[in-house]
C-alpha cells in the first residue's frame, strides 16, 4: 500500500474510531464508529487489482451483518429474550469470520494486499468484538471459539500461500481475542497490539521482498528464512516468542474457563507447532543441503539457533509449572 495523503487520513479515522469504541460505553455509538471503520476500509480495498467481485461480495456480507446486529440489539433492549441473543450471535460471528462462518475470510485475503489483510485481521475486528461482550453471554460463544481453534489450526498448516496462511491464523487468533475480551479490555488491547505488531514485521519483510509463497523462502539466504518463520512462530503465538505472552496471560487468568476448554487451547497451539516446526526444519536444512561448502555451518546456525530457543523456552515451562 502507498504511502500518500489519502491513505493517511483513512488510517488516521481507522484507529480514531477503535480508539473511539473502546473508550465508548454507549452501544449505538459503537456500531456507528464500527461502520465508519468498514465505510473507511472499504477504498483501501480498491487498491488491489481484481477485488471489485469479491468487494461486492464483501459488502454484502458486512452490511448484512451490520444490519441484523443493529435490529438484535434494538429488539433486545426492548424485549429481551433467548432468540435475540442467538440471531445477534450469528450476526457478530458473519461480521468477522468467526467459525462457522469464518467461509468468507480466506477467499477475501485471497484478493487483498498484504495491509489490507493486516487491518482486517486487527482493526476491523474491535468494534464488533468490544460490541459482542456487551450482549453475548460467554457460554453461548464457547461452541464458536473451539470450531475456531481447530479449523484455523488444521487449514493453516497445508497453507504454501502466505495471504490464506495469515487468514487462518487470524480464524485461530479470533478464539483467543474472545476469551481476552471477556477477561477485559487491557487485555484484549495488548493482545490486539502485539498480534498487530508482529504481523506488521511480517507483512512488512514479505512485501519487500515481493514473497507470496512459503515456497519462495526456499530460495532466499538462511537469516531470511530464519527472520520469517520467527514472525510466523510469533504470530501463532509459540514460545518463546513474543507472541506467546498474550496467550499465557489468558491461561494464567482466565480462572472460570473449563479445565477441558483450556486444555484444547494448549493442544491446538501445540498441533501448529509440530507442523510449523517440521516444515522450519525442511526449509532451512534440505533446502540448503545443495551447498556443500556452506551446508555444516548452516546446520551449526540451526542447532544454536534450536538451543537458543530450548533454553528461554525452559524457563517458561517452569514459570508455567507445567
Amino acid at each position: 500500500m502507498k504511502f500518500n495523503s489519502q491513505n493517511f487520513l483513512t488510517l488516521n479515522i481507522l484507529f480514531s474510531s477503535s480508539l473511539m469504541i473502546l473508550s465508548s460505553s454507549n452501544w449505538m455509538f459503537s456500531w456507528m464508529m464500527m461502520e465508519l471503520s468498514f465505510m473507511t476500509f472499504l477504498p483501501l480495498m480498491t487498491q488491489s487489482p481484481k477485488i471489485s467481485y469479491q468487494m461486492m461480495k464483501f459488502f454484502i456480507i458486512q452490511s448484512m451483518s451490520s444490519s441484523l446486529m443493529l435490529f438484535m440489539m434494538t429488539m433486545e433492549n426492548i424485549y429481551p429474550n433467548k432468540i435475540n441473543l442467538m440471531i445477534m450471535l450469528i450476526s457478530f460471528l458473519m461480521k468477522m469470520g468467526i467459525a462457522p462462518l469464518s467461509f468468507w475470510m480466506p477467499m477475501m485475503f485471497s484478493f487483498m494486499n498484504l495491509y489490507s489483510c493486516l487491518l482486517m485481521s486487527t482493526i476491523q475486528k474491535i468494534g464488533p468484538m468490544i460490541l459482542m461482550s456487551q450482549f453475548i453471554p460467554f457460554s453461548m460463544l464457547k461452541p464458536s471459539i473451539m470450531l475456531s481453534l481447530l479449523i484455523g489450526s488444521i487449514s493453516s498448516m497445508k497453507q504454501n500461500k502466505f495471504k490464506k496462511f495469515i487468514a487462518f491464523i487470524s480464524i485461530s487468533s479470533m478464539a483467543w481475542m474472545i476469551l481476552s475480551i471477556y477477561m477485559s479490555k487491557l487485555i484484549f488491547i495488548k493482545f490486539m497490539f502485539i498480534y498487530y505488531i508482529t504481523n506488521l514485521f511480517l507483512i512488512k519483510i514479505l512485501m519487500q521482498n515481493n514473497i507470496i509463497s512459503i515456497n519462495q523462502m526456499w530460495y532466499k539466504s538462511l537469516s531470511m528464512k530464519i527472520y520469517i518463520q520467527s514472525f510466523m512462530l510469533s504470530i501463532m503465538g509459540m514460545p518463546p516468542m513474543l507472541g506467546f505472552l498474550p496467550k499465557w496471560m489468558i491461561l494464567k487468568n482466565f480462572t472460570f474457563l473449563m479445565g477441558s476448554m483450556s486444555l484444547f487451547l494448549v493442544l491446538t497451539s501445540f498441533m501448529q507447532s509440530i507442523s510449523f516446526m517440521k516444515m522450519s526444519i525442511n526449509n532451512i536444512i534440505l533446502s540448503s543441503s545443495s551447498l556443500k561448502t556452506t551446508n555444516k555451518i548452516m546446520k551449526e546456525k540451526v542447532y544454536s539457533l534450536f538451543m537458543i530457543w530450548t533454553m528461554i523456552y525452559l524457563p517458561i515451562l517452569s514459570l508455567l509449572n507445567l
